[in-house]
Formats: structure tokens, C-alpha cells, sequence
């Protein structure tokens, strides 16, 4: 399964400024993120292929089953609804993965169009994907 997505990984949003943050409240801008593309769920792994939206650099990146910690469904204190429009009609979808000894999360939008994602709909795809392992 395919989806479009926005997604920003923990150490970005650690790093934003408040011009970032004041930009994504303004009307028809979208959630706050990093990198642009797709996230393709496949048999062992979730894909991520897009362009870093500051550098216009491809951007190719995979999860491994094996690798992920926990996925959570909502704000917490990094991806607060304050940094969002609407104040959270919307939630973003975080995986907490472990590459190594190198822990992160990645907080995902998918198919974001008028404040309105599809973030259920891959928190679902996500959740019996890892039950299937």
C-alpha cells in the first residue's frame, strides 16, 4: 500500500525555528514537515522515497519490522497540537524505530489535503502489518 505523505523526523522538529512554526498556521499551508514523497508499506520494511523540501535532495529511507519500537497515533510533547492549524483535527503517526544503537522517531502526515489526513487509515495498515510479523 501507497501513500502520499509529509513527514519530519525528531531531531528536525527539535531544530525548528518560530518562523517555521508561525508559517505552518497560515490557511491552505501544510503540517509542519521535512521531506515530501511517499511511504510504501512493504513485506518487511516501510519505504520512504521523497525530496527534502529545503535541499530539493532525493530522499530514500527504509524501516525494517525489526526495527521499530513503537507506533503512536496522536500529538505528544515534541509534535504538540500547537504547531498545528486547527488545533488537531488532524493527528500525526509516530514510529519509534531502533537502527543499531541509534534510536528516533519519524512523525508522518499522509495523504494531508484541507486539514484532513488519512492517518487513521495507515495507523490501521501499519498496526496489522506489524501483528502479521
Amino acid at each position: 500500500m501507497v501513500f502520499k505523505a509529509y513527514w519530519i523526523f525528531d531531531e528536525d522538529l527539535s531544530t525548528l525555528s518560530d518562523i517555521n512554526i508561525i508559517a505552518s498556521r497560515f490557511s491552505f499551508a501544510p503540517p509542519i514537515h521535512s521531506y515530501k514523497g511517499e511511504i510504501e508499506i512493504t513485506i518487511n520494511a516501510i519505504r520512504f522515497s521523497g525530496i527534502h523540501i529545503n535541499s530539493s535532495e532525493n530522499f530514500n529511507f527504509n524501516i525494517f519490522q525489526s526495527e521499530i519500537l513503537e507506533i503512536y497515533y496522536g500529538f505528544d510533547e515534541l509534535y504538540s497540537v500547537y504547531l498545528v492549524r486547527g488545533l488537531g483535527i488532524w493527528k500525526p503517526l509516530k514510529i519509534k524505530f531502533q537502527n543499531g544503537i541509534y534510536v528516533s522517531s519519524v512523525y508522518i502526515i499522509s495523504n494531508y489535503k484541507l486539514g484532513i489526513s488519512s492517518n487513521t487509515k495507515l495507523f490501521s495498515c501499519i498496526k496489522q502489518w506489524l501483528e502479521n510479523y
